[in-house]
């Protein structure tokens, strides 16, 4: 389509590298009919030429009618993670997670509205996860918290326990102080 023709709806001044920070432009406030979405790379002030940008991941949804979950925090174990979350009033929760290298989310879906926890087990020691929550609103729409990350923490060693450190390296998870005397 021609590119005149288009509505501007908003205009986000890129002054730095912002990485993966989202931007949300909302279409609330338009009301033409138009069925094109552009993005228009603008000179930069005090320049002659334009500046590279890079889009990636994006949607285009309804606004959901509730909130996403507030207030989230999290605990690991070596095995496991207690997530918390701020109760909403309407819906039910769907939790999200994988582990940091795998590209495809594990999802748990309908946990209660009553419940603002929920704790993600079988998880593997010593390894990087990430996760978010979503509200399911009662009409329906969904609503994203952020993403969160956590590090499931080292396998308990059985009590008694003992190490002779005859192998010359150290057992799994534990690491050599420095500036000893024996050092």
């Amino acid at each position: 389509s021609d590119a005149s023709t288009f509505t501007g709806v908003d205009t986000i001044a890129l002054t730095t590298t912002y990485g993966t920070d989202p931007f949300i432009v909302t279409f609330d406030e338009y009301d033409g009919e138009g069925t094109y979405i552009a993005f228009k790379n603008i000179l930069l002030s005090g320049s002659s030429t334009t500046a590279v940008f890079l889009i990636d991941d994006v949607t285009l949804a309804e606004i959901p009618s509730c909130d996403a979950p507030t207030g989230t925090t999290f605990v690991p174990t070596y095995n496991s993670v207690n997530i918390q979350w701020n109760n909403m009033t309407e819906g039910s929760y769907n939790v999200y997670y994988k582990a940091d290298t795998d590209s495809v989310y594990i999802s748990i879906e309908n946990v209660s509205i009553s419940d603002d926890s929920y704790t993600i087990s079988d998880l593997e020691p010593t390894t990087t996860y990430n996760f978010y929550i979503s509200t399911i609103c009662d009409d329906g729409s969904e609503s994203v918290s952020e993403v969160y990350t956590f590090t499931t923490l080292c396998t308990p060693y059985p009590t008694p326990f003992s190490e002779n450190f005859s192998a010359g390296t150290l057992p799994a998870c534990w690491e050599k102080a420095s500036g000893l005397a024996s050092d």
